[in-house]
């Protein structure tokens, strides 16, 4: 006696707007990231050196080697080894020195994890701008 007074949902709806939807195609490549996400990192990009600002790994130094807005995976070559990066928010980063992209892909090339660490933190440390430690 009492009707359904709910609406009928359409199996094939049209679009409202009258724009195709998206598809899994349209999706930017993981390799790509739009402007947005360009914009958003702050200029930090693969290979560049930034110091912790958050986190309990506060004030230490590392490098980029993954980044995927607003994350960004790290790795300082003692604390966090290349086989177990740290996964940071951008916004808890600072870029310290610029990139080294070609100088961190020939680390990351070399076969041995030990040798890959160690590579890291030399990088890291041949491209810290100096501190003067007579200063008080």
């Amino acid at each position: 006696m009492m009707e359904d007074i709910a609406p009928q949902r359409r199996m094939n709806a049209e679009p409202l707007s009258g724009l195709p939807l998206r598809t899994a195609a349209d999706k930017p490549k993981q390799d790509q990231i739009t402007l947005y996400e360009a914009l958003a990192s702050g200029g930090i990009t693969v290979g560049s050196i930034v110091q912790s600002m958050a986190g309990h790994d506060f004030s230490r130094v590392a490098i980029v080697i993954a980044l995927r807005p607003p994350f960004a995976q790290i790795v300082d070559g003692r604390y966090r080894p290349v086989g177990k990066p740290k996964v940071k928010r951008l916004t808890h980063l600072r870029p310290v020195a610029g990139p080294a992209p070609e100088e961190l892909s020939e680390a990351l090339a070399l076969p041995e994890e030990g040798q890959r660490n160690s590579a890291i933190r030399r990088l890291i440390r041949r491209h810290l701008p100096p501190t003067d430690k007579t200063a008080n």
